[in-house]
């Protein structure tokens, strides 16, 4: 889509699969320079993520997993710790791309 191109560009994003994920799966709006998309305190806080006991959540990565991340957060950290979460996937972008 071509919409998505910027966004692209600015986080260096050209691998065909996540590209195509993207597509899939993600909305694009164009808003106006400083608008809240989620503003804060209007949504509900959790200090922990109790959706899936944190046992069952390490049983699911087992395997092939080279390092794992937790956050004390809320069961949707990019909203709650979006800083955290970027920093992370930045961390992991970086380490496939070296």
């Amino acid at each position: 889509m071509k919409q998505f191109n910027s966004f692209y560009d600015a986080l260096s994003i050209n691998e065909p699969k996540l590209i195509q994920q993207i597509e899939t799966f993600a909305t694009f709006e164009i808003i106006n320079q400083n608008t809240f998309v989620l503003e804060p305190e209007k949504y509900i806080k959790c200090f922990e993520d109790r959706a899936i006991p944190i046992a069952v959540q390490r049983v699911m990565y087992q395997g092939n997993v080279i390092k794992s991340y937790s956050l004390n957060s809320s069961h949707t950290p990019n909203f709650s710790q979006p800083k955290k979460v970027s920093s992370i996937l930045l961390e992991i972008r970086n380490k496939i791309r070296n």
